[in-house]
């Protein structure tokens, strides 16, 4: 299938993603590889629920500082794989003054499979929050740097973000106060007010059974 256009970092605030916009032979998704420097059990996968010809594929899991191989391959409306093409994404390396994680020891046989999510509040309580995630070989793998953003610029997550079961972000905003919900990009998709309820934000949220 072909390729029409490859655009690192569409949103401004996630420089380790990308999105690519792909023509297929016919209706299917698209299943995304990132591949490992260290092999295969580095890669970072996901199958896209977009079943159009024309997509717009989103790529998670970039190496900072890296010449990026990503294997994009093309499933039918049944499942099965019918062909794939390689793409090479560069990135620029993070801001210097952003925290570069040590790894001490890997075990990642004790490990559950994916990327771990790192909630870093910045310098100060009151700083930008600057959440990562890591691979099991302590790889920066993705990050939010929203310092661009005018809706989230102030952001101060307090304990962190944590995942949607539709794979969104939530966190409180001790800042204004309220709660915001982002993309993995870092686009702002919705926001609560608190301050109309009288309510200022103080520590952790958690989605419900009922969303």
């Amino acid at each position: 299938f072909i390729v029409e256009t490859v655009k690192l970092n569409p949103s401004g605030y996630n420089p380790l993603a990308a999105s690519v916009l792909v023509n297929l032979p016919t209706f299917g998704r698209v299943k995304v590889t990132v591949r490992g420097k260290a092999g295969s059990a580095a890669d970072i996968s996901h199958l896209c629920n977009t079943q159009t010809p024309s997509q717009s594929v989103p790529v998670f899991g970039l190496y900072p500082d890296f010449d990026n191989e990503v294997v994009l391959t093309y499933t039918d409306k049944g499942g099965k794989e019918r062909g794939s093409t390689s793409i090479r994404i560069k990135t620029d390396k993070l801001p210097d003054n952003f925290p570069m994680p040590h790894l001490v020891n890997s075990v990642p046989s004790k490990m559950e499979p994916g990327v771990n999510l790192i909630n870093y509040l910045g310098e100060s309580a009151i700083d930008l929050s600057k959440p990562y995630m890591v691979d099991a070989s302590g790889d920066i793998r993705w990050v939010l740097l929203l310092n661009s953003s005018p809706e989230l610029n102030r952001l101060a997550a307090d304990i962190g973000f944590h995942r949607t079961k539709k794979g969104t972000l939530i966190a409180g905003d001790v800042s204004l106060p309220r709660i915001v919900e982002l993309d993995m990009f870092g686009n702002l998709l919705r926001q609560w007010d608190l301050t109309q309820f009288g309510y200022t934000f103080h520590h952790d949220i958690y989605e419900m059974e009922n969303g």
